[in-house]
């Protein structure tokens, strides 16, 4: 697949995955331990079948792939190049794309580079992304089954409940002291202030380490060594893992997000304007928040949820509940307003019109008391961190 021919079967470019660093070894993995690497490299067998999906959204994008052979997702997201070219913008999904291997060594590197594309390209219907490897080996991620679903306005897998930034060396080291000799699990575990780090007991207090992580909510997460360190750092046959051509001082996001999966994000630099995640399902056999103590060993840093409008909101419509028209048979003096009182009595008006839309009222239920009017009025200053002025205070004392 390349430009022209993406072209003339009607598909969308959307960004280029030879400028990702985990996509490539992440494709090229043997995660069937069935079919062996060498046959593998032979392009004689897929490598395995896969989820994806798609989301675009004007300039910004979001693709994933889960490999449900081992309960990985992968999920890149960022600003596609062809923005305002040929962006299909929706969402996109399938269960049954097949990644695959095919030997091209007998063309030069331009040549390769020609014929076969490192694009992702997607329709309403199909999906190709190509990885091409210098040592004449192409992967190619392809599906006829894609369909467009609803969009979502957020994306809880990436949603963060604990998070922390440590270079890749770093990240190897906490993994091999915490799991390495049982080869047991790596749990990761946030609860109320606190968090730790083990294996077996959430209480263990054997696995310190110098670093304060951010917490926004309790989870747990946990997954067991060889799965997660074969993947990151090593795969049988002396294929190394995702990390092999990232330097180990490259800082990652180590985490913990609200479906409980560990979370591993590859923030964005150059030349990779991308931000990545690897999100690890959990192991069965490993706890869930509930099942956590209240207090963890080690204190993290607490990031409190931002409370907007919920303050101004309460004690406004607590007023206006009580609140009563005056009835329609009691006749009430009409107050003599100034030319200035009167424009703003009109924005007064306005403001409750348009809280009236906005909830669906009719127009004939829409009142005709100044101070109902003035209650809108106040209420949408407030939103704005805006206040009411002496000439509002004037014009209600006529009310």
């Amino acid at each position: 697949m390349n430009d022209e021919r993406a072209r003339q079967l009607g598909l969308s470019a959307l960004f280029d995955t030879s400028r990702l660093r985990l996509f490539q070894t992440l494709v090229n993995q043997n995660y069937d331990s069935s079919v062996p690497y060498s046959q593998m490299l032979r392009g004689r067998a897929a490598h395995h079948m896969v989820e994806t999906e798609i989301q675009v959204e004007g300039v910004q994008f979001t693709f994933g792939i889960r490999f449900p052979i081992v309960r990985l997702r992968y999920i890149v997201e960022g600003r596609s190049p062809w923005a305002g070219r040929y962006i299909a913008p929706g969402r996109y999904t399938s269960k049954r794309t097949q990644i695959t291997g095919q030997v091209i060594g007998t063309h030069s590197p331009h040549d390769r580079r020609g014929r076969y594309s490192s694009n992702v390209y997607y329709g309403n219907t199909k999906i190709y992304a190509g990885v091409i490897s210098d040592g004449g080996f192409t992967t190619s991620v392809t599906d006829t089954t894609l369909k467009r679903v609803a969009t979502k306005d957020y994306n809880p897998n990436i949603g963060e409940c604990m998070s922390m930034e440590v270079t890749i060396k770093t990240l190897r080291r906490i993994i091999n002291k915490v799991s390495r000799a049982n080869r047991g699990l790596f749990c990761l575990a946030s609860s109320g202030e606190t968090w730790n780090v083990f294996s077996e007991d959430a209480s263990d207090v054997t696995n310190r380490f110098r670093i304060v992580p951010t917490i926004h909510a309790n989870g747990a997460a946990g997954i067991f060594y060889e799965r997660l360190y074969n993947i990151l750092f090593r795969k049988k046959e002396a294929v190394k893992g995702v990390f092999k051509d990232i330097d180990e001082d490259t800082v990652v996001t180590l985490g913990v997000t609200e479906r409980n999966c560990l979370m591993i994000k590859l923030g964005r630099s150059d030349p990779c304007p991308y931000t990545e995640w690897l999100l690890f399902e959990s192991d069965i056999e490993a706890p869930t928040p509930n099942e956590l103590p209240t207090t963890l060993p080690y204190q993290g840093r607490r990031v409190a949820q931002e409370i907007v409008e919920e303050p101004l909101e309460k004690p406004i419509e607590v007023t206006e509940e009580i609140q009563v028209e005056e009835p329609t048979h009691v006749e009430s003096e009409t107050p003599t307003l100034t030319e200035e009182e009167l424009t703003r009595l009109n924005l007064w008006e306005t403001a409750y019109i348009r809280w009236a839309e906005t909830t669906g009222q009719s127009q004939a239920s829409y009142s005709t008391s100044p101070t109902i009017w003035f209650s809108r009025y106040m209420m949408e200053k407030l939103r704005l961190g805006e206040t009411i002025d002496e000439l509002d205070n004037q014009l209600l004392s006529k009310y």
